[in-house]
């Protein structure tokens, strides 16, 4: 009967010493162990569970090695060492930036996460600007959207999963990594893992970790309170802020609805998408409340349909009209200019057809124009004629 191995103080498995635990999360216990080899100190990851559940997440994260290894990104945590052992699956990651300090052996020691950060400013009041937010934030949004495209699903992203590396924010935790697809029932941490409308709608796990993530940097707030208007206030109030701030700081409120909207046409179409959208100018994208709004461009192409509709009209009434030569004339004017300004829509065809009957009544009028002239001519020569014969008379 194979003996349970459990972690403690002072084991050394595959050459990693235990010191002590740094913290809990995702399921497992992260210590801080030293390595016999190289002399140096990094995080263990010990996971618990069933052979069955380990097995799959040993699968997840052989491939995340793989990907991460190939993808070489700054903001992607690299696992070092695998191992799995009857009952637990450990592997080891380099050691994050800590606080106090860069001595791991000083007891109070801890990597420092995005959570301690916004806590941080919290206590000062003192909230970040939306510049620091985006450049904090984008690099996690943009992480996490490697891994969406090589089939991988984080699905525990929250500020304390973002550790620093040299100052940089990286994704990290990714003991509840799972391929896309798998099921995500009792896995991430709560108000940051997505509820079941969500999900069922089609929604991405990983789109509503980065959506709650973003506004509790923005105010401070646990995501419980996301859907209330008086929780939508940065650390340390509105005064701060100045009114460049408070557009953008709207502007990604809207990016924030748009990635949790009920409907799931509404949301960004992908995680690039939602990476896109933190700096694109307000006048480009359309939060949850403009998705309706028609754009001028739009307004233009129907006016310009319509345009082509009225050459048309003009163009059938001038059927009529050219026996009058004046109107004739007025009708295919106003009729000729509508019909060239709807050339260039969808209506093409009608401004096409419409300035085919405009010509046709062009020609008419003119035609009775002419024919009415020389009647006339030959009416005034009659005249003349008669007049010479009654004089020799």
């Amino acid at each position: 009967m194979t003996t349970q191995l459990e972690p403690q103080e002072g084991l050394v498995v595959d050459g990693y010493r235990l010191i002590r635990p740094l913290g809990q999360g995702g399921f497992g216990v992260v210590w801080l162990a030293f390595s016999e080899a190289s002399q140096s100190y990094h995080a263990l990851k010990w996971v618990a569970g069933s052979q069955g559940t380990l097995e799959t997440e040993l699968s997840a994260l052989r491939h995340f090695r793989e990907v991460s290894q190939r993808l070489r990104s700054p903001n992607l945590i690299p696992v070092e060492h695998i191992n799995l052992r009857p009952g637990a699956l450990y592997y080891t990651l380099p050691l994050a930036d800590g606080n106090p300090g860069n001595d791991p052996t000083n007891a109070d020691w801890k990597p420092i996460t995005l959570a301690d950060y916004i806590n941080q400013r919290k206590e000062e009041g003192n909230g970040m600007g939306t510049e620091q937010i985006i450049s904090l934030f984008e690099p996690i949004a943009r992480a996490a959207a490697l891994l969406n495209k090589e089939g991988l699903v984080h699905r525990d992203i929250k500020p304390a999963n973002i550790l620093f590396f040299n100052g940089l924010p990286c994704l990290s935790d990714i003991g509840l990594l799972g391929r896309d697809g798998d099921s995500i029932s009792m896995r991430g941490t709560p108000g940051y893992m997505p509820p079941s409308w969500f999900v069922e709608s089609s929604g991405e796990t990983d789109m509503w970790g980065l959506a709650t993530t973003l506004y509790t940097m923005l105010t401070g707030q646990n995501p419980d309170k996301m859907g209330k208007a008086r929780f939508r206030v940065p650390i340390g109030g509105s005064d701060f802020l100045s009114n460049a701030e408070q557009k953008e700081w709207k502007r990604l409120y809207k990016v924030i609805d748009k990635a949790t909207d009920e409907n799931p046409l509404e949301r960004h179409l992908s995680l690039d998408a939602f990476a896109d959208a933190l700096t694109l100018p307000d006048s480009n994208f359309k939060g949850r409340a403009e998705a309706n709004t028609p754009s001028s461009s739009d307004s233009k192409t129907k006016k310009s349909s319509k345009s082509a509709w009225i050459g048309l009209m003009m163009g059938l009434f001038g059927l009529i009209a050219w026996l009058i030569p004046l109107i004739g004339f007025f009708v295919v004017i106003v009729g000729a200019i509508s019909a060239i300004k709807g050339l260039s829509t969808k209506a093409w065809f009608v401004s096409a057809l419409a300035l085919s009957l405009l010509t046709v009544c062009l020609i008419l009028s003119i035609d009775n124009s002419v024919v009415g002239a020389l009647n006339g001519l030959h009416g005034d020569y009659n005249d003349l004629i008669s007049k010479i014969f009654h004089l020799k008379k």
